[in-house]
């Protein structure tokens, strides 16, 4: 099998892996409680063990994570009903659009233009949901693995940073929430903490329970609604 071949089949792999992801939440659905949280995304979103973390901080609220590994924009629009809807959340956090940031074309611009119609969609469908948008994480290319390093050539901090401020911006525009979460996350150049990363961007446990301690008081008052 030649370098074009293996290419090919890692990614009929990784698309069969992601249907596959489609179909068993769209089975898992059917037992949701309607009206609850919901984290989607992509794989930093998919990773973000928010169950465990609820629980070990006695966090009576009820959440699920719909993310998948590897999605796109155009992926995460296509699988909205697997993803969102059949959940009907009141309340939705939301990150996707770093795997776009692969694509050197991908700017912050051009994020916006991928993901507006996107939330447009989303809302229109479930008028009255909250939907807050969260920062992308900073990455960490001294720390990833030598296969990994030309990832970061696209996806390096500086577009991250710029991808975060024009959504930030279509988010204030859209009337959306924005929430930035990195605040633990740094190292003293701006990277990804090298003892949270698995290979430069993702990251472990540790380096999520920076994140969910930012996200805490949020998901408390989100809590107190929804036990009253």
């Amino acid at each position: 099998m030649d370098e074009k071949q293996l290419r090919e089949f890692f990614e009929e792999r990784m698309k069969a892996e992601k249907l596959d992801k489609r179909t068993r939440y769209h089975h898992r659905n059917r037992f949701v409680k309607k009206g609850a949280v919901l984290f989607a995304g992509s794989s930093l979103m998919e990773q973000f063990p928010i169950e465990e973390f609820l629980i070990s901080r006695g966090i009576h609220l009820t959440a699920y994570n719909r993310g998948i590994g590897g999605f796109v924009c155009s992926e995460f629009d296509e699988a909205l009903e697997e993803c969102v809807f059949e959940l009907e959340p009141r309340h939705i956090f939301l990150n996707i659009g770093t795997n776009d940031l692969n694509d050197p074309s991908c700017g912050g611009e051009e994020l916006v233009r991928r993901l507006e119609p996107i939330i447009k969609k989303i809302l229109a469908r479930l008028p009255g949901v909250k939907l807050t948008m969260l920062a992308y994480y900073p990455v960490n290319p001294d720390a990833a693995p030598e296969f990994m390093r030309p990832v970061f050539e696209a996806r390096s901090n500086a577009r991250v940073r710029e991808a975060n401020e024009a959504v930030r911006e279509m988010s204030e525009r859209l009337g959306l929430g924005w929430m930035d979460l990195n605040r633990g996350l740094y190292d003293d150049e701006g990277r990804q903490r090298a003892e949270f990363t698995i290979d430069g961007m993702h990251m472990y446990a540790d380096g999520y329970a920076e994140v969910f301690r930012e996200l805490e008081p949020t998901l408390r008052l989100l809590a107190e609604e929804e036990n009253r």
